[in-house]
């Protein structure tokens, strides 16, 4: 069975001010007798990447927030993991290979695997890889850790988020929020447990309550947009390992802590619907069950509480498993001024070494910042990859493929034999004004092998046409 479609190269239409001639050639792609029908399948199924490469950005997460355990969590803007994420030819198809982890802290960087079976964004990228069927391209992914390890701030949750966010833009943003957050929480009960406080909110942004796990239920709790809500965060130089800090929670509880716990849990969604900064504090601060059984595990957390609430914050506990403390004000001055006064209580009663931020609720969660288009075109023998900035009218030279290579095209797609089997890129046709720039941008790279016989054997490279493949017809 011979497997192929005809190619044409085709010019966009000419310009009105010139009476150079364009022509068309044609090309053919070669055949093959034996391809398995099940691979044919997965061809027709299996979607393609509409972006050479993405790059996606998740926030930092408070969860808990007091008597909220494991169901209540939200965003806070300005810090952060980022991930790039690229169609890469030298990783085996349906596979994804982490290429580098920097931070600014080198030690952070150095404490995390590259491999993606045990690393958060990995394992994350890779649950994304399978809801969406990925088998027909590699990628490679790159980390930047904004957030510390250990450090109540949501670190692996922020990783695990843009990790499969950036898989989904890759492939067209096909998948759910539900879907991305269970990614994420494949990734999070692999290293921390089975709890989505942080996850959530690190993909959807805003205050998240996790109704339920068994289906997962999720609800967006909307604090007002005109109220003024700002988080102190204090991060004292202390690592707390989620699993540790978990292990220290009690295995039963008493009804009467169960009641009140209810009541404050209860009560502080209530008040950040309202935009209740009093009544938000007051019961953030009021946990029964889980505080008391952390906070002596932090050196000066209690100190710190105490100190935070008598400058002035309407509350204050621990923010996820600590050991960083959060406060709540409504001022960012004055959320400065408490700052100080927490990072003085941490060095006088914990002796430890802390920082203070001041910052808002991330209200847009887990998002893309930015992409690279790509482009498929091609002269007499051979086909160029391109990939454009988006917003940019620069483009770089991604892969030179012969011919031979060449298997088949479909719609919106085309087919490239290699050693690690089938390469699918997506492709566009180009504005004319673009052809002239890319062309002398081939004929510049010296690095292409055959660049020479392209441009003897073509005046310009043209943008590619593709009949539409029809698997029936053949």
């Amino acid at each position: 069975m011979a497997i192929c479609s005809t190619l044409r190269l085709i010019s966009p239409s000419p310009p009105t001010t010139s009476s150079k001639p364009y022509r068309t050639t044609s090309i053919r792609c070669c055949t093959t007798s034996s391809v398995n029908a099940t691979l044919l399948k997965a061809l027709t199924t299996d979607p393609s990447p509409v972006f050479a490469s993405v790059r996606t950005f998740a926030p930092a997460t408070v969860a808990n927030l007091g008597p909220c355990f494991d169901i209540l969590g939200c965003a806070v803007d300005g810090l952060g993991d980022h991930v790039t994420l690229a169609v890469d030819p030298h990783v085996h198809p349906g596979q994804i290979s982490i290429s580098q982890i920097t931070a600014a802290n080198d030690s952070v960087g150095k404490k995390l695997t590259k491999n993606p079976n045990f690393n958060c964004a990995g394992i994350a990228a890779l649950a994304v890889m399978k809801m969406l069927d990925v088998r027909s391209v590699g990628l490679s992914l790159s980390l930047e850790k904004g957030l510390p390890l250990g450090s109540g701030l949501g670190s692996s949750a922020a990783s695990a988020a843009a990790a499969a966010v950036a898989v989904n833009e890759l492939f067209g943003g096909r998948l759910t929020v539900s879907d991305l957050v269970l990614a994420g929480l494949e990734s999070e009960s692999r290293v921390s447990g089975y709890h989505a406080d942080n996850v959530a909110p690190a993909i959807m942004g805003g205050f998240v309550l996790i109704q339920g796990y068994n289906p997962l239920e999720l609800k967006r709790l909307r604090f007002p947009e005109e109220k003024d809500l700002f988080f102190v965060l204090v991060s004292p130089e202390f690592e707390a390992p989620t699993k540790k800090m978990r292990a220290a929670l009690p295995t039963e509880i008493t009804m009467s802590h169960h009641v009140w716990n209810c009541g404050q849990a209860v009560a502080l969604a209530a008040s950040l619907l309202e935009g209740d900064l009093k009544g938000l504090g007051t019961a953030m601060s009021s946990d029964r069950i889980v505080e008391p059984k952390r906070a002596p595990l932090i050196p000066g957390m209690e100190a710190v509480k105490k100190a935070a609430i008598e400058a002035g914050a309407f509350g204050c506990t621990i923010s996820g498993s600590g050991p960083t403390a959060v406060a709540v004000v409504d001022s960012e001055e004055r959320g400065r001024e408490i700052g100080h006064r927490m990072v003085e209580a941490f060095m006088k009663e914990g002796n430890l070494k802390a920082s203070a931020m001041v910052n808002c609720l991330d209200r847009v969660g887990a998002r893309l910042l930015g992409f690279l288009y790509l482009y498929v075109c091609a002269c007499a023998d051979a086909v160029v990859l391109f990939s454009q900035s988006h917003g940019a009218n620069v483009f770089h030279c991604i892969r030179f493929i012969c011919v031979p290579e060449l298997l088949f095209a479909r719609e919106h797609s085309i087919f490239f034999r290699t050693k690690n089997g089938l390469l699918v890129y997506p492709f566009t046709n180009l504005a004319e004004e673009l052809v002239s720039q890319m062309t002398q941008l081939v004929m510049e790279s010296s690095y292409l092998l055959t660049v020479s016989e392209v441009a003897k054997a073509s005046n310009s490279i043209l943008p590619i046409e593709v009949e539409h493949w029809n698997s029936n017809k053949y």
